[in-house]
Parts: C-alpha cells; structure tokens; sequence
C-alpha cells in the first residue's frame, strides 16, 4: 500500500534516476563520446545520481 508520504518520495527518485540515465546517455547523444575526460566526467555523475535515485526508492523493514 502506498501512502501520501511513500508518494511524496517515490516522485524525486525517479526524476533523479531520469536525470542520471540522461547524463550517462548525453556523451552519445551530445556527439562527444570521444573525448576522454568530459565523458567519463558525464557518466560517472550520472552514475551515481542513479544510485541516489535508486536508494530512494529502497527502504528497510522490520
């Protein structure tokens, strides 16, 4: 079941979880997946604000 609460934290984690998937995607898209330090410097963050978006979305129980 879901609460307001559970719905008021489900919203920010998938827009972080959107955004880390576009930075991770942007060096493909944007046409700069050649060069070294940008790319990785892109994906890297990316990388881990997916991570923040997906810890949002666990929790643990007792």
């Amino acid at each position: 079941m879901t609460n307001d609460r559970t719905q008021a934290r489900l919203l920010p984690s998938i827009v972080r979880l959107s955004l880390g998937a576009l930075l991770i995607i942007s060096p493909w898209v944007w046409g700069y997946a050649q060069q070294r330090m940008p790319a990785a410097s892109a994906i890297l963050s990316g990388t881990i604000i997916a991570r923040l978006g997906l810890s949002g979305n666990s929790r643990l129980r007792e």
